[in-house]
């Protein structure tokens, strides 16, 4: 009993608080309670820490915490950009374009780009044929990478 309890307290887990800029938790949803923000707690790295993807850049996490100079711009076009994650890889759709990214390093490597038109706009029935060739497209360079189909 005495080893047990000694092993609850020598591997508590110590939370220290750390500023981070650019982070904005608003008021919470009044039919969910989640707050509004405007981060994702996300692995890119693949380190198997959660790092915090925010509108212009992601700050890598070491050793649970976030270094001020360990962030890595995200990749921006002229226009309006648009990104989610899924499966380790950043998805950026800007204008007609989705393009896919895997972080190496501290850099953006460009996956795929795939022209693309959004829905609703001249010559959008596309889009559904667009998105399978570019499924396609990358269903085989895992498959040459891994030798199994990534998705």
């Amino acid at each position: 009993m005495i080893a047990l309890l000694l092993c609850i307290t020598a591997g508590a887990n110590v939370f220290v608080e750390q500023e981070l800029e650019g982070i904005v938790i608003g008021r919470p949803n009044p039919l969910n309670g989640r707050p509004s923000v405007n981060f994702r707690s996300v692995d890119l790295d693949q380190d198997g820490m959660q790092d915090i993807l925010l509108p212009d850049r992601l700050l890598l996490q070491r050793s649970g915490e976030f270094p001020p100079g360990l962030s890595v711009a995200l990749p921006r076009s002229e226009g309006y950009d648009e990104y989610d994650v899924f499966d380790g890889m950043l998805y950026r759709r800007s204008g007609g374009e989705l393009e896919i990214y895997r972080l190496e390093g501290m850099t953006w490597k460009r996956v795929l780009g795939v022209p693309m038109t959004r829905p609703g706009s001249a010559g959008s029935s596309a889009v559904f044929c667009t998105i399978s060739s570019a499924t396609a497209s990358l269903r085989s360079s895992c498959r040459e990478r891994t030798g199994s189909t990534c998705m």
